[in-house]
């Protein structure tokens, strides 16, 4: 069962049986340091994780922060750690923006096929909580 863990507007979202983490809502100051208790937490037990970031509505500063921490946390621990997101989402605009795309991985687009068969977790759609 899909596992959600809620901070303030923010979401982390582990599916099971999968590589793949779901981050969603608002990523900035006020939740950034559980979202990354969190993802430092999963690093740890994973050898492989993937960070989908297409359902992230807000990045601030603080969630771009957050990224560059959890991608340097991945390195150090020795876990691949791929950044991925549709360049038509906010998340992607705001790396853009910032230039900070260098976190995303160079083969993000093939990334992001594999997780279609995965639930949208956009604002307002019913995901079993376990």
């Amino acid at each position: 069962m899909t596992e959600i863990s809620e901070y303030d507007e923010g979401r982390v979202v582990v599916h099971p049986g999968s590589d793949v983490v779901g981050l969603g809502g608002v990523l900035d100051v006020f939740n950034a340091a559980g979202v990354r208790a969190r993802l430092l937490a999963l690093l740890r037990s994973r050898p492989l994780m993937t960070l989908d970031l297409d359902d992230v509505t807000i990045l601030t500063a603080a969630g771009v922060r957050l990224l560059e921490e959890v991608r340097q946390a991945a390195r150090a621990a020795g876990t691949e750690l791929r950044i991925v997101v549709d360049e038509k989402r906010p998340a992607h605009h705001v790396l853009r923006r910032t230039g900070s795309l260098d976190l995303l991985d160079p083969g993000a687009d093939d990334d992001l096929e594999a997780l279609d068969d995965l639930p949208d977790l956009t604002a307002g759609d019913e995901v079993p909580r376990g």
